[in-house]
């Protein structure tokens, strides 16, 4: 169990950052106490050498008048004082004259001592003495800490000139005052502080690792748990769980992942199950799919067939139906001169039947040569857009004699197309005169241009009755027309679905409803 435990990244990382904050509180807290300790005593020798400097000036006046009764007094006054273990001076040979131990008074102490040596160990005695040479640490007889710091006494101008005072204006050190201090206080401080500072340590380090191990697990563990979670329940065949977490920082993102690839993994199950469940359906979409495709294959192989026959048949019939109709209007003009009685009128009426007959299968022969008509033609690079404004220029007398309002709309760019204008031109104008013609007491015709994925479409709506969804599949098929009394051949939509194929384009109506019809062309365009 341990071992495992150890195992856990969020433990690790537990030890990891409780291990930091311990380090750096420690290095906190050593630094901290140093400062502390070198801050008091540096306090503490201030305070010592601001109480020899009193002791100084306290007693100056009376030895320059040589009151030895009154610097005495002084030195035992100032001796009474908590925390002052001594005051002693020593003249420059090393006799205490005076201290606050009268026991003291007299004692001749070496001048290689500690107290003396910040002095005497130098060559010359020195005329301005550093601090930290004045200040001395020793254990007193009753094992008490003891700083001591020597204050020199220089010979001033003041002292040589005394009548009481014999010294010489020569002499530079006249003596030393020693202030002994007990440090138990500074101490007692300094332990407390550093206990204080110690145990607050400890406790802040425990309560960063509780936090710290609280975070982790809120914030690591428990989005690991839910994750670990989640990857069982996927495992177990649950493609649709997902992690109830919601957080924005990198967990969060991957448990969005998560969720989004368990989706992702439903949604392809299903998709599996649906296709083992429904294959049978899918085999029969797909077969329905390709007899649509075989069919259209069909329908341009009968187109290519038929224009191969049409192209034949309109040229052996051209000639004899133009001699009929030659013959006859030629037959019927004669009767004409020569009927000033009207016995003629019979004739006549039916050589303009055998005229108007013989006209309607000339067209039938024009458009079955138009149906055959497949050379490749002229292709080149041109604006759409005049090709429309072209071709209703050129049936611009059928909007007037058919009262219908022509509307139409063009982007402001120029859509280029590889195309054969004449044949597009056709097209066009093929369309546009069965929209005329689908609305006998008028309307409005809407002619729109616009770039759609790559391809050229064009849109021309009437407002006619519509068209049947008996005839709809066949209106395309030769020589199937919706028109009565033979006014149509049924090769014109037969004709524009050949020539838009031959542009590898597409020609289909978009919609259709009692209140018109929408012819949707879609050319290649030119990127």
């Amino acid at each position: 169990m341990p071992a495992k435990l150890f195992n856990k990244v969020s433990v690790k990382l537990i030890l990891i950052l409780c291990a930091v904050v311990l380090v750096n509180l420690g290095f906190y807290s050593y630094y901290t106490i140093s400062k502390l300790k070198q801050d008091i005593s540096l306090a503490c020798t201030q305070n010592a050498l601001n109480l020899s400097d009193i002791v100084k000036k306290s007693t100056r006046y009376s030895m320059l008048l040589n009151k030895r009764e009154d610097i005495a007094q002084i030195i035992n006054t100032v001796g009474t004082e908590k925390g002052v273990y001594a005051i002693k001076v020593y003249n420059k040979d090393g006799l205490v004259a005076y201290s606050s131990d009268s026991s003291e008074v007299g004692k001749i102490y070496d001048v290689k001592s500690p107290s003396c040596s910040p002095c005497h160990s130098q060559p010359q005695l020195p005329s301005n003495l550093p601090l930290e040479q004045m200040v001395r640490y020793f254990w007193n007889k009753d094992g008490q800490k003891v700083l001591g710091l020597i204050n020199p006494i220089y010979n001033e101008k003041d002292c040589y000139t005394a009548e009481c005072h014999y010294h010489s204006g020569d002499v530079k050190l006249l003596g030393l005052l020693d202030i002994q201090m007990s440090t138990d206080r500074v101490d007692n401080v300094v332990n407390s502080n550093v206990s204080g500072i110690v145990t607050s340590t400890i406790i802040l380090t425990g309560v960063l690792a509780l936090i710290i191990a609280l975070f982790v697990n809120l914030m690591i563990n428990v989005p690991l748990k839910k994750i670990s979670t989640g990857i069982k329940e996927i495992s177990r065949g649950n493609m649709n769980y997902k992690i109830p977490l919601e957080s924005r920082d990198e967990l969060g993102v991957i448990v969005k992942q998560f969720n989004n690839m368990s989706t992702s993994l439903d949604k392809a199950y299903k998709e599996i199950k649906d296709w083992s469940e429904t294959l049978n359906m899918k085999v029969e979409e797909k077969n329905e799919e390709l007899k649509k495709i075989y069919e259209q294959v069909v329908q341009i192989e009968k187109l290519a067939s038929l224009g191969k026959l049409s192209a034949t048949v309109a040229h052996e019939l051209n000639n004899p139906l133009e001699g009929i109709l030659t013959y006859s209007k030629l037959i019927a003009r004669k009767l004409d001169k020569d009927n000033g009685t009207g016995q003629f009128d019979p004739l006549l009426k039916y050589l303009r039947l055998i005229s108007d007959e013989t006209s309607r299968c000339g067209r039938i022969v024009k458009d079955l040569l138009l149906f055959s008509h497949k050379e490749e033609g002229i292709f080149d690079n041109s604006n759409i857009r005049d090709i429309i404004e072209k071709s209703l220029m050129i049936i611009n007398h059928h909007f007037e004699i058919h009262k219908v309002r022509l509307l139409t709309h063009y982007p402001q760019e120029s859509i280029i197309v590889n195309c054969d204008r004449q044949r597009i031109e056709q097209v066009i104008v093929s369309v546009c005169i069965n929209g005329i013609e689908s609305m006998p007491d008028g309307g409005t015709l809407k002619v729109s241009l616009s770039s759609e994925n790559m391809y050229c479409v064009i849109r021309i709506a009437d407002e006619g009755k519509g068209i049947s969804d008996k005839d709809l599949p066949n209106i395309f098929e030769p020589f199937y027309t919706t028109k009565s009394n033979g006014k149509g051949t049924g090769l014109g939509l037969a004709v524009v679905y050949g020539i838009i194929q031959q542009h590898k384009g597409n020609v289909t109506v978009e919609s259709t409803s009692s209140r018109g019809t929408v012819f949707k062309i879609e050319l290649p365009q030119l990127s």
